[in-house]
């Protein structure tokens, strides 16, 4: 595991340089090149690319390569093998021209989709984050980075969206539901976002729309076991549940690290009113909406639910920094700041090597 400890470690080293920085400006043979933090947030980046790209036996990453070993090579079996894609078409697609028209091996594949996924998370928490390195940090001890090796093909479908979110902030709904019914060919969960973008577009945190939603949520937990039961027998839920069939419902844990943000957007609802920052509202709508599938999730068995947040807990990333410079002063900010880094890392700690038991392996560095 010590690849994962060693992005835990150099975001910590670039967080230090980044201070010590500051603001300082990269030139180049008297040519301005980027800010430091830019070039300090692409050394970061392409570390992570690096590995990630390289894995290839990690969590269901051999299924993914197994899946494109057998697409066929010659445009003649186009129509045929989309034909055969019985779930996630636009993704068969995209697979489909990637082995064609780029490359036919599958470690060039990796890397594209993790490129993609990659860059549509940093391309948002570089623009909007208070601070980019709490942000990256939060990102990998929290274990969401684990999406970009287990579940691939729905967190590229979360991270799309996830780039475009300023649509949702800039009041372009119809543009937005538009974006979210091509993704879901991609992954059909992408489709939880449109009653979401619709109820929460450019809505302030903690009004009524917040409380229709735990009426609903409350009801959703009473009958949830029966309307699952229902989506299981027919088709759609049969092919999705064998998909997950290892799932196991989400644990304490999880919760608690989803619940963070959430309750200190809560006590600090005073400051998020009065800054008036769109995107932070949506970032607290969001973490709302994350923390509730989670409650949800734990209460039935998981296999349908348990992978929905995601789309929704990548905004908890921003939110978090940014309440802690906006919402805590001086010594008291600085005391949040460290319990937080201390409890996460506890958590990568034990959901890493604890829950999950998760090697990195590679077919250049082997399990290690």
């Amino acid at each position: 595991m010590i690849i994962y400890w060693s992005m835990i470690a150099l975001t910590g080293f670039l967080a230090i340089m980044q201070v010590k920085m500051g603001k300082a400006e990269i030139f180049i043979r008297g040519r301005h090149l980027c800010k430091g933090t830019a070039l300090l947030a692409f050394i970061w980046t392409a570390y992570i690319i690096f590995w990630i790209g390289l894995r290839s036996g990690v969590a269901d990453t051999p299924a993914y390569i197994s899946g494109f070993k057998e697409i066929p090579v010659g445009f003649e079996h186009f129509e045929f093998y989309l034909s055969t894609v019985d779930k996630g078409v636009g993704f068969g697609f995209i697979a489909f021209l990637f082995k064609n028209m780029v490359s036919q091996n599958y470690h060039a594949w990796l890397f594209f989709i993790t490129l993609v996924s990659t860059f549509c998370v940093v391309r948002v928490y570089y623009r909007q984050s208070e601070n980019f390195f709490f942000t990256a940090y939060l990102f990998l001890a929290s274990c969401i980075f684990t999406w970009l090796f287990n579940g691939i093909r729905q967190f590229l479908a979360t991270v799309i969206l996830f780039a475009f979110s300023d649509l949702m902030v800039k009041g372009k709904t119809f543009k937005y539901i538009v974006l979210i019914l091509l993704v879901s060919l991609i992954h059909n969960t992408a489709l939880v976002m449109l009653p979401i973008c619709i109820f929460f577009r450019k809505k302030e945190p903690w009004k009524w729309q917040t409380f229709v939603f735990v009426v609903v949520f409350v009801i959703g937990v009473f009958y949830a076991d029966s309307l699952l039961n229902l989506f299981m027998q027919t088709e759609a839920g049969a092919k999705y549940a064998e998909g997950l069939a290892l799932s196991e419902g989400t644990n304490i844990l999880r919760i608690g690290v989803a619940a963070v943000p959430c309750v200190l957007a809560f006590i600090e609802r005073d400051v998020v009113s009065k800054e008036k920052n769109e995107f932070i509202n949506l970032c607290v709508n969001m973490s709302f909406v994350s923390l509730c599938f989670y409650v949800l999730s734990s209460v039935t068995s998981g296999v349908l639910l348990g992978r929905l947040p995601n789309y929704f807990e990548v905004y908890n990333m921003i939110l978090l920094p940014w309440l802690l410079k906006y919402g805590f002063k001086g010594s008291s900010r600085k005391l949040i700041q460290i319990i937080c880094v201390v409890l996460y890392l506890v958590f990568f700690y034990y959901q890493m090597t604890q829950a999950w038991n998760m090697y990195y392996i590679s077919d250049f560095t082997g399990r290690i």
